[in-house]
């Protein structure tokens, strides 16, 4: 047999797989069951140096020979807290919450490769190293996993990672996505206060009104991207929620506003949130309100190391046709945790088209009834251990 059709031989297996953690949804670090459930079958499998980082993040490491390199494949296994519509056998079990944004697809297919390259470990030039990691959807699971010690514990040479589904539309089902730009926006979230001096709405000239500082904030934070940017920078500021007053007739004494900014470069960031502060320090004085700012932290952009796109490209055209190798030219402006592997170590984040139109599978990630094509998840496993395989061959 060859080796695709020694892989397509696993893709019951990867279903059934896929269909367990999409029936059994954590949210979080919250994820033990599905935890649970990886370390079981990687148990089954013959993997025995497992460990567990940031309470349920699993690791499982395959060694070959010690002075050998060491290739990391990277899953997240974390749902949304969403309420699952979709109309399949495999509903989660969980109202309010669902895998809609691929997670289990994931993890499925990490695990296919887990398997595969356990049964070949012959075949095997390098240490394997398999990370399944909780928390990706804006909880920090792959930086708390690595604050605890899993690159010192595991020191990997390179890392690949994949996702699947419909975040590029030029990739069609089963097709791969791969990117030598940033290919994923660096993210960062902040908290606006806007304080004023209530009183009644008859009233105005007796008030500091922290709604017209809020509406005025919002609209001048807008030309930060269009003015103090250049045109060729991408970059987002949007504000997600604003709260403010109980009744019609009453201004309120304070207004908050939450959002977040996306940007491909840390220049580009560091400008918004210098303009940020300056636009409302600047409104908030001209209105005699005052203001409240914080920024929390999120992910970095995801850049992938060139030479291991260009490995990516070489090595998959072996076994899928060249025409489903889509050099992707515009990013999207989602996060994604990967980023932190990839500062450790050249690697590559690839994508897996996941559509299919004649299932009626087209409805966007995060939405109820997000959905994959399971036909194509024995190509994101096959992708991981074609690399494995011949990344020594570099």
């Amino acid at each position: 047999m060859s080796f695709v059709e020694d892989i397509k031989g696993l893709e019951e297996e990867i279903i059934k797989w896929r269909r367990w953690f999409h029936q059994h949804p954590g949210v979080g670090f919250d994820v033990e069951e599905t935890s649970n459930e990886i370390e079981k079958n990687l148990r089954e499998i013959g993997y025995r140096d497992i460990k567990r980082y940031a309470r349920t993040g699993v690791v499982a490491y395959l060694e070959k020979h010690k002075d050998f390199k060491t290739v990391a494949i990277r899953a997240d296994i974390d749902a949304l807290p969403i309420l699952e519509e979709n109309n399949v056998e495999y509903i989660s079990k969980y109202p309010g919450k669902m895998h809609g944004c691929g997670h289990d697809a994931h993890a499925a297919m990490a695990l296919g490769a887990a398997k595969y390259l356990y049964l070949n470990k012959e075949k095997l030039g390098v240490n394997v190293l398999f990370i399944f990691q909780p928390g990706e959807e804006g909880y920090g699971g792959a930086e708390a996993m690595l604050k605890e010690g899993l690159f010192e514990d595991y020191p990997y040479d390179y890392v690949f990672g994949c996702h699947i589904g419909l975040i590029f539309p030029e990739l069609d089902g089963g097709q791969i996505g791969i990117s030598y730009e940033p290919i994923m926006a660096a993210t960062r979230e902040f908290e606006v206060a806007i304080k004023g001096f209530g009183g009644h709405g008859a009233m105005p000239q007796n008030t500091v009104d922290p709604i017209v500082i809020a509406a005025n904030i919002i609209t001048s934070v807008q030309t930060i991207v269009s003015r103090n940017l250049a045109p060729t920078d991408t970059a987002i500021v949007t504000f997600g929620s604003i709260q403010g007053g109980t009744a019609h007739n009453i201004i309120p004494e304070q207004v908050n506003l939450a959002g977040t900014i996306r940007y491909l470069n840390e220049e580009s960031g560091s400008k918004i949130e210098t303009r940020f502060k300056e636009i409302l320090e600047g409104v908030s004085k001209a209105y005699g309100g005052e203001f409240e700012l914080v920024f929390k932290s999120g992910y970095p952009a995801v850049v992938n190391n060139g030479e291991m796109v260009n490995i990516v490209k070489e090595k998959l055209i072996h076994i899928f046709p060249e025409d489903d190798i889509i050099e992707l030219k515009k990013p999207t402006m989602g996060g994604e945790d990967m980023s932190y592997f990839l500062e450790r170590a050249p690697g590559c984040f690839f994508f897996l088209g996941g559509a299919n139109e004649e299932k009626g599978i087209t409805y966007p990630h995060h939405h109820p009834k997000f959905n994959i094509d399971e036909g194509i998840l024995w190509k994101g496993t096959a992708a991981f251990c074609q690399l494995v395989l011949n990344i020594n061959s570099i």
